[in-house]
């Protein structure tokens, strides 16, 4: 599945994705109704509806505590990439390459958002993770990039997002 689309300050975006599952689901989508939204649901009438940010956010906090929002979800992978990024580039001793580290790393995940370094540091990757680096801690267990597959999600954690949890742990 490949999203080609233009997002905020008018960054066009382009994302690969690897899973026939999904490919399928989407063409599913897409005869749902024309127009620029991807997301839609079909009303009573059988009337194509686009998804809006606020129902995406109602659903959330429905499922959830009423404090989360899909920006959670979109801290929580930003950390989790930022950590993994951390962990594979692994620890070091000099404080200057540890400062040079963590820029490449949120560089890296801000690229991978969609967004500027300076807007993912300050309101997506969450303190904790840059703070452990610069103690010299990073994740336990984690797959490197070269060897991460796509696959199906299920329902428990991944070993990365285990020993994340584990780091935030140190911080309370």
């Amino acid at each position: 599945v490949v999203f080609e689309f233009v997002g905020k300050s008018s960054i066009k975006h382009k994302k690969l994705l690897v899973d026939p599952d999904l490919a399928g689901l989407l063409k599913e989508l897409t005869t749902l109704g024309r127009g620029r939204k991807l997301f839609q649901y079909l009303d009573e009438e059988q009337k194509p509806h686009p998804v809006k940010p606020s129902q995406i956010n109602a659903y959330i906090k429905s499922v959830t505590e009423s404090n989360f929002s899909a920006k959670d979800f979109r801290t929580w992978g930003a950390s989790l990439l930022a950590a993994a990024k951390l962990a594979e580039i692994g620890i070091c001793e000099d404080e200057r390459q540890i400062q040079k580290n963590i820029v490449h790393a949120v560089k890296t995940v801000a690229a991978e958002l969609g967004n500027t370094p300076s807007v993912c540091r300050s309101s997506y990757i969450h303190p904790n993770v840059l703070k452990a680096y610069e103690r010299g801690l990073v994740l336990d267990s984690f797959t490197p990039r070269r060897q991460r597959l796509a696959k199906r999600i299920e329902l428990e954690f991944e070993p990365e997002e285990v020993t994340l949890l584990e780091l935030f742990k140190q911080f309370h």
